[in-house]
């Protein structure tokens, strides 16, 4: 009976030892799995923090375009009718201005259509910077 005891316990002991052992491995390779886990998030971030960077710069960018197409349109507005009052006083011929006015219309559409497109730019843009990084 003494002999069953130690043999229990010597087994006992075994299982143990190795029940100790199998905890340190699978804690060992839960450390490096979650390391290599922290090093694929931190590396994801940094690839989105880049990506929103670019993306607001790209919207800085598009602003830009937009304020600076708005400006010109103003400005080519203003000339367009300010050559109108001056062929009004100076010209009488009403064949002329009307083909003025007619070819400053179709320069105001030409800037208008520039300034739309890049308007829709900075729109999609936008949407995307929402969409994609909510």
């Amino acid at each position: 009976l003494e002999m069953k005891e130690i043999e229990i316990k010597s087994s006992k002991d075994r299982y143990e030892e190795e029940l100790k052992t199998q905890d340190d491995e699978f804690a060992n390779l839960y450390e490096a799995y979650s390391k290599e886990i922290k090093n694929k998030v931190d590396e994801f971030n940094a690839i989105k923090e880049a990506h929103i960077e670019k993306l607001k710069s790209k919207d800085d960018e598009l602003n830009s375009m937009k304020k600076a197409h708005s400006n010109e349109l103003m400005v080519f507005s203003d000339e367009m009718q300010m050559t109108k009052q001056t062929c009004e006083h100076h010209i009488g011929d009403d064949n002329d201005i009307s083909s003025l006015i007619e070819s400053h219309k179709k320069e105001t559409e030409k800037v208008q259509e520039e300034l739309d497109r890049a308007t829709k730019k900075y729109e999609t843009l936008k949407s995307s910077i929402k969409k994609g990084f909510g």
